[in-house]
C-alpha cells in the first residue's frame, strides 16, 4: 500500500522532488510570484525547504524572475515581482505588448 502524504513525508521531498514541483507550479500557473509560488507548494513546504532550489533553478536559466512597473487605478505606481519559466517567454512578451495598448 502506497505511503499516505503527511506533514512528516513531505518534509523528507527529495532536492528532484522540490524541483519538479516548482517547475510543475510554474506550467500550471505560466506567471506568478514567489508568495504564490509557496500558496501552489502548499503549507508543509516551508520556504526554507524551495527557495535554495528556486536560486539554482534561476541560475541554470531554467526559470526567469524579473519586476514589472505599473500603475493602479488610484494613480500608485507598484513594482511586482514574477516568475516564469524560460519555455514561457513567448508567452510573456505577448502579454507585455498587450498590457500596452
Amino acid at each position: 500500500m502506497p505511503e499516505a502524504k503527511t506533514m512528516s513525508t513531505e518534509a523528507r521531498s527529495s532536492d528532484s522532488d522540490v524541483r519538479d514541483r516548482i517547475i510543475h507550479q510554474l506550467r500550471v500557473y505560466p506567471v506568478i510570484s514567489p508568495t504564490m509560488l509557496q500558496a501552489g507548494l502548499g503549507p508543509y513546504m516551508k520556504a526554507r525547504m524551495w527557495r535554495s532550489h528556486l536560486e539554482d533553478l534561476k541560475s541554470e536559466g531554467v526559470i526567469i524572475q524579473d519586476e514589472i512597473t505599473s500603475r493602479a487605478p488610484t494613480g500608485r505606481y507598484n513594482t511586482y515581482r514574477r516568475l516564469y519559466l524560460r519555455e514561457n517567454v513567448d508567452l510573456i512578451v505577448t502579454m507585455d505588448a498587450r498590457s500596452n495598448l
